[in-house]
């Protein structure tokens, strides 16, 4: 998948057809990139009017197409606080939304400009093929977690997570492929 920064429209269809696509192929979860709703990095499109809630239409909209769970990166604003956020999508609802806790401040990276850090690890549980399965979602740096004081996936693990699922957007880095591997062996 490979959103437009600020289009909804086409990565709403985009994301409507490359499920389909996963669903005919037999999958029983789909799962979508950080941030996938609204194309990434949107930086300082975050604070045009009308951006946020505009993104928070699109994701309503993915769900209630969904019928086997999928998962999708959005951003989404609760008060005044703004969340770079995941939202698990099954049966035409929202039904779980985790907020991304650790936010990158290092390299290209300003995310705590932006956003606001979540407050709870995101472990829920989702019905994949009729069977209830305990999940862990995290977003990005939060599998990166070995300079911070928070091991988001030890308190997954700890909370019973049969499944760690990491949505990520990050810039193209040489050597990042085996580097994610090694971190979740």
């Amino acid at each position: 998948v490979n959103p437009i920064v600020g289009d909804f429209s086409y990565n709403v269809n985009k994301i409507q057809t490359f499920y389909d696509e996963a669903i005919q192929s037999g999958a029983k979860l789909v799962i979508f990139p950080e941030m996938v709703v609204c194309g990434y990095p949107p930086q300082d499109l975050i604070w045009e009017n009308g951006f946020v809630s505009a993104c928070e239409r699109s994701i309503q909209t993915i769900a209630s197409f969904s019928k086997i769970p999928l998962i999708a990166g959005f951003i989404r604003k609760e008060k005044n606080n703004i969340y770079n956020s995941a939202a698990l999508c099954s049966n035409g609802k929202i039904a779980f939304t985790y907020d991304k806790i650790l936010l990158p401040t290092y390299d290209v990276f300003d995310e705590d400009r932006y956003f606001t850090p979540g407050k709870n690890v995101g472990l829920t549980e989702v019905d994949i093929e009729d069977t209830p399965k305990k999940i862990g979602i995290q977003i990005c740096e939060d599998l990166w977690d070995m300079d911070y004081e928070l091991k988001v996936t030890n308190e997954l693990v700890q909370g019973g997570a049969e499944m760690i699922i990491n949505i990520s957007a990050s810039p193209f880095h040489d050597g990042h492929p085996q580097i994610r591997k090694t971190l979740i062996e």
